[in-house]
């Protein structure tokens, strides 16, 4: 069932923001360095970043358990819509 303010290319407008969102997602698997200190110092360098304002938000996910349906961990991005980012990867 299609939920209203939903479309066919999901992109979803939020009446309350007024803000048409797309939100990027992108695999990353931890490397043999990979520890709660370099994620901790990656996460520093990021904040400091001169990022565009069309970046709305950024998130990190880590699988929750050994059975977890997917292995690696996923960056999400969301940003303003794909039209407007020239950050976003084709």
């Amino acid at each position: 069932m299609r939920q209203p303010g939903t479309s066919t290319d999901n992109n979803v407008a939020y009446d309350l923001v007024g803000v048409e969102f797309y939100n990027e997602f992108i695999p990353c698997v931890g490397g043999s360095d990979f520890n709660q200190e370099n994620v901790a110092n990656m996460m520093q360098g990021w904040r400091s970043l001169n990022i565009s304002d069309n970046l709305l938000g950024a998130w990190g996910y880590v699988p929750a358990s050994e059975e977890s349906r997917f292995e690696n961990g996923w960056w999400e991005l969301q940003w303003e819509p794909k039209r407007r980012c020239r950050y976003c990867l084709e």
